[in-house]
């Protein structure tokens, strides 16, 4: 009789961990993962090894903080139901953006052709335009060259490694939250 009690309990535990605790454990880990991209391109690749940013490495790293707050709301929220959905929409779009940047970086790596500079420009122009805030000027002013490879791992650029990242979390956020919309 005590041995069928304790399994009812353990099961009772198992259901609130699987049902409470494991997705915010996972959405805290993936908002861990955004802050640790952060850390080490301001940290370590800007202050130790005076890599010089680019205005879109700028913008990654405002998609990466996105990403993390959408994340660390997740992860304080457990989004359940229609609240699963409408955090799905908003995951997708930052997710989407974060890839958009991610590609145009590349592209401009990739295409030495064009004028990196006026490219990168041209972007920064548009996006000053119809966001004409002092903190998004701020942001955008960066003195980085675009078209320059300054650090690779594993023959993979820097833009090349955040497009990997923007997936797998996106991914696995999108994942959580389909699992999750019950």
């Amino acid at each position: 009789m005590k041995a069928q009690t304790m399994q009812a309990k353990l099961l009772c535990l198992t259901h609130y961990l699987q049902g409470r605790l494991y997705p915010r454990l996972i959405y805290l880990s993936c908002a861990l993962v955004c802050a640790a991209s952060l850390a080490i391109a301001i940290l370590y690749m800007q202050d130790v090894l005076w890599l010089e940013p680019c205005p879109y490495c700028k913008l990654q790293r405002v998609v990466f903080f996105m990403m993390m707050v959408v994340f660390l709301l997740f992860a304080v929220i457990n989004p359940k139901r229609i609240m699963a959905k409408i955090s799905f929409m908003i995951l997708s779009l930052v997710t989407l953006l974060g890839v958009f940047f991610a590609l145009k970086h590349i592209s401009v790596q990739l295409n030495p052709s064009t004028d990196s500079a006026a490219s990168c420009q041209a972007t920064t122009n548009s996006i000053t335009e119809v966001l004409d805030f002092q903190l998004i000027k701020e942001i955008l002013s960066a003195k980085g060259d675009c078209g320059t490879t300054d650090w690779a791992l594993f023959g993979l650029s820097i833009p090349m490694l955040s497009l990997i990242a923007y997936v797998g979390l996106g991914l696995i956020g999108l994942i959580m939250l389909w699992l999750n919309r019950k």
